[in-house]
């Protein structure tokens, strides 16, 4: 993100210096604590004041190219092999995981069940009524 920041103030000399007054998650808000940072890395948003920077500086299709390089939809889907986040699944990491390289419980669920889906599901429901038959079994026995 800083990269690309810093990319486009050397094509628009005026957005170089400039900041907004509070964090608005535009590429170009100035955030002391990377911690904030993560607003512009979330978002793919250029706001109005930068773009109209950009257009006078001649720049006229910059915020929309900085934006479709920003949306990290080019990254592709983890279920896919061959794009970028395929290739970076099959080395046990999620591309799009934002609170940091070990996932919580429910986000290893949730990415169990996008990645394998329905054989998941089916496997979940069968222990579930396996367990609730046994149970059942088991008490009647008494």
């Amino acid at each position: 993100m800083l990269l690309m920041r810093q990319a486009a103030s050397f094509v628009t000399p005026s957005l170089s210096k400039s900041v907004h007054l509070g964090t608005k998650g535009c590429l170009f808000d100035f955030t002391a604590d990377l911690g904030e940072a993560r607003y512009k890395a979330l978002q793919s948003f250029i706001c109005s004041d930068c773009r109209e920077r950009m257009r006078e500086a001649g720049a006229v299709n910059l915020a929309s190219e900085l934006e479709r390089a920003l949306d990290l939809k080019w990254l592709g889907e983890p279920s896919e092999p061959h794009c970028p986040a395929g290739i970076v699944a099959k080395l046990g990491y999620n591309l799009f995981l934002t609170k940091g390289i070990e996932p919580t419980r429910w986000e290893s669920f949730l990415s169990i069940l996008r990645d394998e889906g329905t054989k998941e599901f089916v496997k979940i429901v069968f222990a579930i009524l396996l367990a609730v038959i046994l149970l059942r079994l088991g008490l009647q026995g008494n």
